[in-house]
Formats: structure tokens, sequence, C-alpha cells
């Protein structure tokens, strides 16, 4: 495995076939594979490429398939329900979580959401900003982290949001969104994440985390 950031970059393969996993993984496996996470699919028992394995769910069809090439399999194997928490432990194996996630929220008709785990951006939505609140709650108990962080920008659709998180109980900070739409502090992640509210999340999050344009939540004047 080649070096990354404090994580190794790696090939994972992905030997579910449920649909909720499926569904999930196809979204976010060409944004990881610019960040040097690999996410195999195989059709076939061959997977000699993968670092690592994320094993089928129990009792599946795919359990069946894959059972004699998972026993001659000599690297990490991760087993959970969760597929989310399942990639988790995969991308940060042998441990199990990142040591810091940051979320980026761009309030507008509906919110972009970006979520980054340590350098790694490892989930993008959109949802109504009536449900943003709800939303992060899920994200911070399905990706492991010993501490996160939420930062919502301050443009149309902020109401609502801080509303919603507010509703939830999740503290948050206040970033001045100016200039975000449109452009990415992640190099080549426009290449694959053209919604221009998602862009904006991310480097929302990330302006939010180093202290870039962050606001006072109580006297709303930008420190």
């Amino acid at each position: 495995m080649n070096r990354g950031w404090w994580y190794s970059k790696r090939s994972i393969a992905w030997l579910r076939g449920d649909p909720e996993s499926i569904s999930f993984i196809k979204q976010i496996m060409k944004l990881l594979e610019i960040q040097g996470i690999r996410i195999l699919l195989p059709r076939q028992e061959e997977f000699i490429d993968a670092d690592i394995l994320v094993l089928p769910k129990r009792n599946s069809p795919e359990e069946k398939f894959f059972e004699r090439a998972v026993s001659s399999f000599n690297g990490p194997l991760i087993s959970e329900e969760d597929p989310v928490k399942a990639l988790v432990y995969a991308i940060t194996y042998p441990r199990k979580g990142f040591k810091k996630l940051i979320f980026g929220i761009d309030p507008g008709k509906e919110c972009g959401i970006a979520s980054i785990g340590d350098t790694l951006i490892v989930f993008v939505s959109k949802v109504d900003c009536n449900m943003v609140g709800s939303t992060i709650r899920e994200l911070v108990k399905s990706i492991p982290a010993k501490t996160s962080e939420v930062y919502v920008g301050n443009g149309h659709g902020f109401i609502e949001a801080v509303a919603s998180l507010s509703q939830s109980d999740i503290e948050y900070f206040i970033v001045d969104e100016t200039g975000t739409t449109g452009t990415s502090s992640i190099n080549h992640v426009s290449e694959i994440v053209k919604d221009r509210d998602i862009i904006a999340g991310i480097t929302i999050a990330l302006r939010g985390a180093y202290g870039v344009k962050r606001i006072n939540r109580d006297f709303y004047k930008e420190i």
C-alpha cells in the first residue's frame, strides 16, 4: 500500500451485493478514487489487486459465492452491517474511524452537505434544509470519529438549516460562504463533483476547520 496522509491509499474489494450498500458505494466510489481509495466491485472470485475486503452480509448469496476466495485471502477482512461504517473501517484500518470528522453545509433551496474525515471526503449529499439536523445526526452515528464539528454557510436557506441543527441539539459554527459556489479547495474534486452546492459544502467545511472567514455565532461578525 502507498502511504497517503495518516491513512494508507488502498484498494478495497466490496463484496456486498445488497441494494442499500451497492447504491451507497456507487455514489461515492469515483470521488474516493481520485483521493487514492480504489473500490473494486468483483463479479468473479478473483480480486487479486485488493488490499482489504468488505465481506458480504451473512447468509447472503454473495457470502456463498465468495466463500472460497475469502478463505484464501491473506489481508484484512471487514464485517459490518452498516455500509457507511464498513467503508470507513476499510479506509482507516487498522484504526476504526477518523481522528476528526468535519461537516460543511451550503444552505440554499436545498442544502449541500459534505463530510470530510481527516483529509478525505467520505460523503456528499443534498437534502431539504429542514432535514439537515437529522441527516447530520445519522451521519455522526454512521461515520466513526473521535471528534466532529459542523460548519454552515450564511447564505439563502441559512435560517431553516440552523433551526434544524438546533432542534437536533447539534452545535455548529457559521462560515462566510462568499466565493464558495463553483470552487473547490481540493484538487480535481470538481472533475467528479459537478453540483455547485456540494462543492460549496466541501469548501465551507475546509474554511471552517482551518479558521478561514469563520463568523462569530453570537455577534454575526467576521473574526
